[in-house]
């Protein structure tokens, strides 16, 4: 049997990519990015469960359950070929991690503008760090400040809503703490406008 190398990672699911995944758009279109995990079956479903508890309008417009790595910002076709590249470099890589509840952003006016699950996980915080040493070194700026010390990783049950204490109840389903998996990294992306 031949020897592996402790720091190598056996990857054993075969991880689903988001619909909207990109890698070089044939169009002249901007596109919003970012660098993303692929979650396993059980754990979107809890996402999706947990989607149907609000209103259809506000579930509606939400991408498929993930956990961001790096948000890229928006980008056109020839830097979206590069990002896609960095994506794919860190796409065997599988992460363990464990959801530590129920947490919200909120925009600068103290308006909740995201509900999700925290998860927590040293290994989830190495593959940011690599992915984003990744993409300076590739000569990208960053174009979030939610990177290194600031970045929480987290999987968006609800994102881009106003939401209202009455939405924050306790009754979202939890399931289990974990641990759970997540990986297939890759480059995901929403239309914003063609290019002129």
């Amino acid at each position: 049997m031949p020897h592996r190398a402790t720091n190598e990672i056996a990857v054993t699911m075969v991880w689903n990519q988001l619909g909207n995944a990109l890698r070089a758009p044939g169009d002249a279109v901007l596109h919003e990015c970012a660098i993303v995990l692929s979650l396993e079956p059980a754990l979107q479903d809890l996402v999706l469960r947990a989607r149907r508890r609000f209103a259809s309008a506000m579930a509606a417009n939400q991408l498929e359950p993930h956990i961001t790595l790096l948000y890229c910002g928006v980008r056109g076709p020839a830097e979206i070929a590069r990002l896609s590249a960095i994506a794919e470099r860190h796409a065997m890589r599988e992460v363990e991690f464990r959801v530590d509840g129920v947490g919200q952003f909120s925009n600068a006016a103290g308006v909740v503008t995201n509900l999700h699950y925290r998860v927590e996980s040293p290994a989830l915080h190495a593959l940011h760090a690599d992915v984003v040493a990744a993409y300076s070194d590739a000569g990208f700026v960053p174009r979030t400040r939610y990177q290194g010390a600031l970045y929480r990783p987290h999987i968006s049950i609800l994102d881009r809503v106003i939401l209202s204490p009455a939405d924050m109840d306790d009754g979202l389903p939890l399931g289990s703490a974990g641990p759970h998996r997540a990986g297939g990294a890759h480059l995901v992306g929403e239309r914003r406008a063609a290019i002129s």
